[in-house]
């Protein structure tokens, strides 16, 4: 083999296990950032059922609150994973419990605003029929039938 047929073998050889460890690189990566979203999901939800079964009005509403500050970030850094659909879902039923908790410590223009953002999730969540009533009731459903509601909790859903 010639000194160039070498050396142009050998700059094909480089470019080319460099091309192919960029895509391995590349699709561990995503694969690591789907685990991340997986387990983010995983976490502030088990976290924010927990805190409304058995921890303070406070305490769950901070909950809330991160789960939200969490969905904003997956939606910011998206993998692909969930669609825009699955994060209006989340928002407007997060929105919904945060609703519920406004009314039960009384503060009403808070509940109101809560409902509003609510519903204004509704274009975006695909359904065909959406109001903050609905939604409402959807997540209050959802918390009574919660791996850890229990016949009697300290904090049950808040109904509105």
């Amino acid at each position: 083999m010639s000194k160039a047929k070498w050396i142009a073998a050998l700059i094909f050889g480089v470019l080319a296990g460099g091309a192919v460890g960029s895509y391995a690189t590349w699709k561990v990566a995503i694969l690591g950032l789907t685990s991340y979203e997986l387990a983010d999901i995983a976490h502030f939800s088990a976290y924010a059922d927990l805190q409304r079964s058995r921890g303070t009005p406070e305490a769950y509403e901070t909950s809330l609150k991160e789960l939200l500050a969490s969905v904003d970030a997956r939606e910011k850094n998206r993998s692909g994973l969930f669609s825009e659909h699955i994060y209006a879902v989340d928002r407007a039923l997060t929105y919904a419990r945060l609703s519920g908790l406004a009314k039960r410590r009384g503060d009403a223009r808070a509940s109101a605003e809560y409902e509003a953002l609510a519903e204004g999730q509704c274009p975006k969540t695909g359904w065909s029929r959406c109001s903050a009533a609905e939604i409402i009731q959807l997540a209050d459903r959802l918390d009574r039938n919660t791996v850890w509601a229990s016949p009697k909790t300290d904090n049950p859903p808040a109904a509105n």
